[in-house]
């Protein structure tokens, strides 16, 4: 049965939208945002085919985005009322625009609409310490209100097979995980509990160690690619 809760994911490429197309198997709505508004309008019209070449992906995201259960928006303001929120987005060092600067306006506008039961879960590659360094600090400048006891924030890092089975490889690998406090340790495992019950997930210690972990699996994949190269 879906929960009757509403879900934002942003960020609209590949793996945005795969997760968005995931997520809604399980939620009432789940709102994908972007700042490209182009981008956005392509959604809306059904052109998928510029995101994946994965076909199930294709035919669900239609489906989804017909029915209503996924939608699409360049309208920062329609993932007011998420209970859960994404962050599927870019860290790029040589386009400024996806630099670190682009990460925290993101999250400090994030900060302006949330409240103290909304769970943000970041799932972008980052430099270790990027969450504590950065991005924390820019939800706390952006609204006073929140702090590190009273903010629900868990980075768990996107685990993906690209290609054609790109949909079905989220179903199948566990999630790896570092909350900031225990608030945010058991929605996020009663989140999981519902979308992938069956699957043994990791949860470390704390955030800068799962941000390790992911540099640790981009290596192991890139080693393994350089030599079968």
């Amino acid at each position: 049965m879906k929960s009757n809760k509403k879900i934002g994911v942003i960020g609209a490429g590949f793996v945005g939208l795969a997760h968005s197309v995931f997520l809604s198997k399980e939620y009432k709505q789940v709102v994908i945002y972007d700042r490209d508004e182009d981008l956005i309008k392509r959604l809306k019209e059904g052109n998928i085919d510029i995101f994946t070449e994965d076909k199930s992906l294709k035919k669900q995201a239609s489906k989804n985005i017909k029915n209503g259960s996924l939608l699409p928006s360049n309208q920062f303001n329609d993932l007011r009322g998420a209970s859960i929120i994404f962050f599927a987005i870019g860290l790029d060092f040589k386009n400024s625009k996806n630099g670190y600067e682009n990460l925290n306006q993101i999250f400090r506008n994030v900060s302006k609409i949330i409240n103290k039961q909304t769970l943000l879960v970041l799932e972008t590659t980052v430099p270790p310490g990027t969450v504590d360094n950065f991005i924390l600090p820019s939800i706390f400048k952006g609204n006073k209100k929140f702090h590190k006891d009273n903010l629900r924030f868990v980075y768990s890092y996107e685990r993906v097979m690209p290609g054609p089975e790109y949909m079905s490889s989220l179903k199948t690998l566990p999630k790896v995980f570092g909350a900031l406090n225990d608030s945010s340790k058991r929605i996020y495992k009663n989140h999981l509990k519902k979308t992938l019950p069956d699957l043994d997930h990791i949860c470390l210690k704390n955030i800068v160690s799962a941000e390790y972990s992911k540099v640790m699996e981009n290596t192991y994949r890139m080693v393994n690619i350089a030599l079968i190269g």
